[in-house]
């Protein structure tokens, strides 16, 4: 049977390739990464950036690399569903003057929404079944926090004898009268 972090080592791998996607989208052309930022060459050299620190911080902390991943692509998605009414609304506004307007839109654009979509999917669920595992369903408690009160014990309920002999009457004959 794998170990649960064995089965996420994928993430790690997804970040260790940013240097060849990053190659793919200056040297050839090939933005599949970072779609959102076709225009802008410094913000997808910064944005590339980021997913190496990514990958630093998934080695650093193993534990929070389903976190990271969920927070990387959460950005990416935002970032590509902008990139994705923005120009659908300067097309509207185009086609409603009377101006012509071209697809926005690349076969490029939408490989980089699928993979941020799965991305995103993977390490939420990877996100649920880690935090799961460690039994956490509720958040944590804040640093400085007080803690919250311990349980009462319960005891458990008195058997049907332990609970006869003390309700039993006491001898008449007994001493103390």
């Amino acid at each position: 049977m794998t170990r649960l972090a064995d089965r996420f080592d994928w993430l790690r791998a997804y970040y260790a390739a940013t240097p060849l996607f990053a190659l793919a989208d200056f040297v050839c052309g090939a933005n599949v990464r970072a779609a959102a930022f076709a225009a802008q060459p410094g913000l997808r050299a910064g944005y590339y950036a980021m997913c190496l620190a990514c990958l630093g911080l998934s080695f650093a902390r193993p534990a929070w690399s389903g976190a990271v991943a969920l927070a990387e692509s959460s950005l990416n998605l935002l970032l590509l569903v902008l990139a994705v009414f923005l120009p659908y609304y300067a097309a509207a506004e185009a086609a409603l003057d009377g101006r012509p307007f071209a697809s926005p839109f690349s076969a490029l654009f939408v490989v980089n929404f699928f993979l941020a979509g799965a991305v995103w999917t993977a390490s939420s669920y990877e996100t649920l079944l880690t935090s799961a595992a460690r039994g956490r369903t509720r958040a944590r408690r804040p640093r400085g926090a007080p803690a919250p009160p311990a349980p009462r014990s319960v005891r458990p309920p008195a058997s049907p004898s332990s609970a006869s002999r003390r309700s039993a009457p006491r001898p008449s004959g007994a001493a103390g009268g």
